[in-house]
């Protein structure tokens, strides 16, 4: 309605806007609203499902925190009104994108590299700058870059869904909706319960993240060592990823932290400074003219108190979700 009357250049009031802005989905925190009594956990479980849209809050609400039945309910269920949902957003787009739905099934299915979509979908990799750019556009699709990394480099970026809903809905919907369609409630529900802890560890990795430069606006000791700059996820070639790296804003400090989902996981890296590092990001502290400190943190949903033994500082699923209201 709004590019018809006022944005698209043939429409009667365009120009006539004196400020244009995108309605953002709503910030995690504020899913406290919608569940009151709720744990941090059960909100980061809510978050898992269905991202920041109001519509999908308000259609979730009347379950709760049974997550398992608003899925079934609203997403697995044929008749359910979020059943076909990545369709009608791409549909009532002007002009509609129906065409760019076989890019997103395919990123969907775990394909995030620009050779390897190209590769499933039988495409020249340079064929897919323009739909991926629009899929940018519409903020279905993000493209994430290693620490380390200039922005705009497209060596080693990575395409992912940008919505929890759709990473869901692309998971477990688009490739079995015949199967769906005949299958009792039960089963649907299994086919969902296998990417469940996988999907919730995804979205608490991308809260973690989302949380790192807000920190210091919560009572946390991490945030009181920074602020912090945006965080993002290293990668290179065959050496161990790492979850969530951070510069402050001064430079003076690195934040290396891991991001785990169930309860009692343990940190793949040595606690003590510079051992367990990657050898990129290793060569990247030594490049700098002062290397930055370390400052290593575990994001767990449990609230711990933070262990002075072994030097690592511990966030908890309500501190996350405290700095991101």
């Amino acid at each position: 309605m709004m590019q018809g009357a006022v944005l698209d250049a043939a429409a009667p009031l365009y120009g006539r806007a004196s400020q244009a802005f995108g309605v953002r989905p709503l910030a995690p925190g504020h899913i406290r609203d919608v569940l009151p009594g709720a744990s941090p956990w059960d909100r980061v479980a809510f978050y898992a499902a269905w991202g920041g849209m109001p519509r999908y809050w308000e259609l979730a609400e009347s379950h709760g925190v049974r997550i398992e039945a608003a899925v079934d309910d609203l997403v697995l269920d044929p008749s359910g009104p979020l059943h076909r949902e990545p369709n009608r957003l791409l549909r009532q787009e002007i002009p509609p994108a129906t065409s760019l739905r076989p890019v997103l099934d395919v990123i969907g299915a775990g394909a995030h590299r620009l050779s390897e979509i190209a590769g499933r979908l039988g495409r020249p990799a340079t064929s897919l700058t323009g739909p991926v750019a629009a899929l940018q556009e519409m903020e279905m699709v993000r493209r994430d870059t290693p620490f380390g990394s200039p922005p705009r480099s497209g060596k080693r970026s990575l395409y992912c869904l940008a919505d929890p809903f759709l990473r869901l809905w692309f998971r477990v919907v688009a490739p079995r909706q015949a199967a769906l369609a005949a299958s009792p409630a039960d089963t649907r529900i299994r086919w969902w319960r296998r990417a469940r802890r996988s999907l919730e560890a995804t979205a608490w990795e991308e809260l973690c993240r989302m949380a790192v430069p807000r920190l210091h606006r919560a009572s946390s000791p991490l945030g009181e060592l920074g602020p912090w700059r945006p965080a993002a996820r290293y990668w290179r070639g065959a050496e161990s990823g790492l979850d969530i790296v951070a510069l402050s804003v001064h430079g003076e400090r690195l934040l290396i932290g891991e991001a785990k989902w169930r309860r009692g996981q343990r940190l793949r890296f040595h606690p003590l400074p510079g051992r367990g590092l990657p050898p990129g990001l290793q060569a990247w502290m030594r490049a700098r003219s002062r290397p930055p400190d370390l400052v290593l943190a575990r994001f767990a949903p449990e609230e711990t108190a933070s262990s002075e033994a072994d030097g690592v500082l511990t966030v908890g699923a309500k501190t996350v979700l405290e700095a991101l209201a």
